[in-house]
Order: C-alpha cells, then structure tokens, then sequence
C-alpha cells in the first residue's frame, strides 16, 4: 500500500495533524504554500509543485531545488489538480490532503469535487483539516466509530442511500439533489454501513456549529 501524503496552500494544519499522517506517508507532496507548512517543523517533501507564487521566498531557496516541478502562473489546472495527478502516477492507494479547504471557496470546492477523479481509480482519497474528514463512497463503505461527532452524506444528484449502524438509518431511499436529509447523522455502531448507487461524499466532523 503506497500513502501519499499531499500538502497544499489552504488553511494551515496543526502540528498534530501535520505530524500524524506525515509519519504514515510512503510519499509526500508540497503544493506551494504547503512547503511552507511543512518547513514550518522541519518535514520535507519528496515533490514540491507549483507555480511558486505563495511560498516564502527563503523556503523555497533553502529547499532541494532537485525537488522543485514548476509550474507557470497561467495553467489549464490548478496546482492541486496537478499535485493530484502526481499522487495518481505514484501509484498512490491512499492520498491525505492537507490544506485543501481554506478562504478561497471556488478551490475548496473545487478540490472536494476532485476526489471524484480518484474513485474512478479505485483511489481512497481524505481531504482533511483539524474538524472534518471528507472522502467519497461510490458503492458501499464501511467506517469505523471514531473520534468524530457527525457523519453526513452529501448526494449530488438523486441517489439511493442506505445507512446502517448510525442513530438515523436508511434502507434504499431516495435522496434528492439537492437535500439535507443525510446531513448530522451519528455512528451508534462499531462500525457505520453506507451504500450509495451513485457517487456521494461523506463528510465526518466534531465541529458543533449549526449554520
């Protein structure tokens, strides 16, 4: 199994989180300001891509520049895309990705959508930060109980849902896009049982907030 590790220019990571899945990455990435993160407490990449806009200026000179795939400003996909493509061609099993949510929410979305290019490649892909978990299931999964709070299932388009294991189950009903109606569900199992006939996301998160 081959865990790559991708570490992009959103929001900066906590250490903890940083250190955890850098530890089990076979393979990490830096996306641009993502070098700086990781610099930050002396972690290196093994690739670090981009087109270098956002990245501290001494970072970056003080890097491998043997490491460094640049990109130019003007591009037909956004350094993310491409760091992910790199994972892809590594013959990742498992890519975490860090920094992939932040301020600018065309990129966020954008990156969250992304992680349908991996299923297709039968890629398990986790964007991450230090409240929510998002991955995919295309198919059934099943997910293990564990520190987070919230399970939601975010359909985008009519999809047969069924959940088993969690407070609110479900039994091939049909969710409509758009629709609230698997969103704050609770693992009550050891184990959570999600079976979808269409591609969803699955969010986890222990953030309380109601919007």
């Amino acid at each position: 199994m081959v865990n790559t590790l991708i570490v992009s220019g959103g929001s900066e990571p906590g250490r903890d989180l940083l250190e955890r899945y850098y530890k089990q990455a076979d393979k990490v990435i830096a996306v641009d300001k993502g070098l700086n993160y990781l610099s930050k407490y002396g972690f290196e990449a093994d690739y670090i891509i981009g087109d270098f806009d956002s990245v501290d200026t001494k970072v970056l000179a003080d890097a491998d520049q043997d490491k460094l795939i640049k990109y130019p400003s003007e591009k037909s996909m956004t350094d993310f895309e491409i760091a992910l493509e790199k994972a892809i061609e590594l013959k990742s099993d498992n890519i975490y990705l860090l920094s992939a949510m932040g301020d600018r929410m065309d990129h966020t979305m954008a990156n969250i959508l992304l992680l349908k290019r991996l299923a297709t490649l039968d890629i398990r892909g986790y964007i991450l930060d230090e409240n929510n978990l998002i991955s995919y299931v295309d198919g059934e999964i099943e997910i293990d109980k564990n520190d987070y709070k919230y399970l939601s299932i975010v359909v985008l388009e009519d999809t047969l849902v069924t959940l088993k294991g969690v407070k609110y189950t479900l039994d091939k009903e049909k969710v409509s896009f758009p629709s609230s109606l698997t969103i704050s569900n609770e693992i009550v199992d050891d184990k959570g049982y999600i079976e979808t006939d269409k591609f969803s996301l699955y969010m986890l998160t222990d953030h309380k907030e109601n919007i």
